[in-house]
């Protein structure tokens, strides 16, 4: 019967096959490993630390009992390899004259155990058995972790489509605007090398920066004419309504100050608290732009939409007053390069 083939870094199922990589420069270490190892695991013998690397670049391996004392690389400095490259793999050490120093030493660089030569045959399987259940919790674990991973953003992004789906039902321009607002932010944000939490937080921020406006009564949203002053307040309390909204989400809170302040202008003249200059968040004065650019691009009640040409202008006409003069020029660039994969022709 073949072996068991296995995903890489897998835990083992109950009929499938451990391999031990022993590496050592003496033949008769390597040679009674290998014989008091060999009914319960497959052995792999090295006669050196570059052998031993060689070796687990061709073959997956569970774990490794090494030598400390052998020629060329040692087997502290092949542990530290090791711990670099296969962090899943565990290593004992072996050695034929342990101290203290040289054992805490092993230990502080990842070592899970050492045993002493000459070998006892019970402390070797008891040695072996300790770091192959180690190994496999610490892969359980990790499994968990991703799975974990994988139902709370599941949970983000439904909660994400629920609250647009509100939003949109009430008003299907802001629900299409706040779709395409995203995809902007989202490009800038990976055109700036974010990492990906960020990169998330920014297409968030973008579907959610709107969403205040469940609370802004329709006869405001799609009056076809002019705000009285009274509509116009109402309207401006959609950045706090939102914010409101997403603040018992506990991740959707990065995005909260976004949504309140997408709305602020460079020179103190937005709403809701008249913040300027760098005191409004960095990313808020970014998705403002963008913002801006697909309101003025899009078919409103009161008004026909901009021309992209002419909505770019606009913007670079109010750097300084309603934008970020230092931003104006990144997110213009980006959105005449852009635009057409968010809103085609």
């Amino acid at each position: 019967m073949g072996k068991t083939t296995l995903k890489k870094n897998d835990p083992k199922t109950a009929d499938a096959t451990y391999k031990v990589l022993v590496v050592d420069d003496e033949i008769g270490a390597r040679e009674s490993l290998k014989l008091i190892l060999k009914d319960s695991y497959e052995v792999v013998t090295a006669e050196s630390a570059k052998d031993g690397l060689r070796k687990m670049q061709a073959q997956n391996v569970d774990l490794i009992l090494t030598d400390i004392r052998m020629p060329g690389m040692s087997g502290l400095e092949f542990l530290k390899l090791v711990r670099t490259w296969y962090p899943s793999v565990e290593v004992i050490l072996v050695t034929a004259y342990p101290d203290s120093k040289s054992t805490l030493k092993a230990l502080k660089e990842g070592a899970l155990d050492y045993i002493i030569k000459p070998f006892n045959q019970w402390e070797v399987i008891g040695a072996v058995k300790k770091a192959i259940s180690k190994r496999d919790q610490v892969i359980h674990t990790a499994r968990t972790l991703e799975l974990l991973k994988a139902a709370i953003q599941e949970n983000y992004e439904t909660t994400t489509k629920a609250l647009i789906a509100a939003i949109d039902a009430k008003d299907a321009y802001t629900g299409g605007h706040s779709q395409r607002v995203s995809r902007l932010f989202t490009i800038i944000a990976k055109n700036l090398n974010l990492s990906l939490e960020n990169v998330n937080l920014y297409t968030q921020a973008g579907y959610l920066h709107d969403i205040g406006k469940i609370g802004v009564s329709e006869r405001v949203l799609l009056k076809p004419g002019p705000l009285t002053k009274t509509e116009w307040l109402e309207v401006q309390q959609h950045p706090v309504i939102g914010s409101r909204i997403i603040e018992p989400v506990k991740f959707l809170r990065k995005a909260l100050k976004i949504v309140l302040h997408h709305h602020e202008r460079y020179n103190g003249g937005g709403y809701p608290e008249g913040l300027k200059k760098h005191e409004i968040p960095f990313e808020a004065r970014l998705l403002s732009i963008f913002d801006a650019y697909d309101a003025m691009t899009s078919e409103r009640p009161y008004r026909g939409a901009y021309e992209h040409k002419k909505a770019l202008e606009i913007i670079s006409t109010e750097a300084g007053r309603q934008f970020d003069p230092e931003l104006v020029p990144v997110t213009v660039e980006v959105i005449d390069k852009h635009h057409l994969k968010v809103r085609p022709i």
